[in-house]
């Protein structure tokens, strides 16, 4: 499990804003990063913790959004 700086409120909602920024889908980050669609929702909804996915996830949704781990948890 990854140490999270950010809340869980805040974690989401930055999820959601990069996407939106880079005009991707959730379905485009799910694709993107190896994900079934479903665990990518539930990660910007806030009804599962980015922080606590392995890092191989983090580091897939990170990179599909484009930026840094640092930015999404």
């Amino acid at each position: 499990m990854i140490q999270s700086p950010l809340g869980m409120k805040e974690a989401r909602t930055k999820l959601k804003a990069r996407r939106l920024e880079i005009g991707f889908t959730q379905r485009d980050v799910a694709t993107y990063a190896n994900i079934k669609l479903p665990v990518y929702q539930h990660y910007e909804s806030g009804n599962r913790k980015l922080a606590n996915a392995n890092y191989k996830t983090i580091k897939a949704i990170a990179r599909a959004l484009v930026c840094p781990i640092t930015d999404i948890i």
